[in-house]
């Protein structure tokens, strides 16, 4: 084989290997807070929604599903709640409770939240909506 067709080749497969990673890079994080309630979130399928709320469950408190988004346009991919770094013996102390959500397909969903004390009667104290909209 020549050594220009071998070039040729070898840039070929260099270029492909680039857009091949190029396009699952290409995937974005939109960071989501409580400021953000009731905005609307554009995405692209891939694309992920990392959505983090001050919470306080050494006290009750606690967020609550009040509408799920629709597992077709959005999946749930993890749901943790990491404690502030405190004082031993602290008590009451709160932290951040962190959604991830990856976008599946196009479509429309939304979704909210609820901060709930314990107890039978749980009047809420803070709400959360997000629109999210996969195109």
């Amino acid at each position: 084989m020549a050594l220009k067709t071998r070039i040729a080749l070898v840039s070929a497969l260099a270029a492909l290997i680039m857009l091949a990673g190029a396009s699952s890079a290409s995937a974005m994080t939109v960071l989501v807070r409580q400021g953000d309630s009731g905005r609307t979130v554009h995405l692209r399928p891939g694309d992920v929604i990392k959505l983090t709320l001050a919470e306080n469950p050494s006290t009750g408190y606690g967020w609550r599903w009040s509408r799920r988004p629709a597992r077709r346009v959005l999946r749930t991919v993890s749901s943790k709640y990491v404690a502030d770094p405190v004082p031993p013996g602290t008590v009451g102390s709160g932290g951040k409770h962190t959604w991830v959500f990856k976008a599946r397909r196009r479509g429309e969903t939304s979704f909210r939240l609820a901060l709930t004390p314990p107890g039978e009667s749980r009047p809420v104290t803070r709400r959360f909506r997000l629109r999210v909209d996969v195109s």
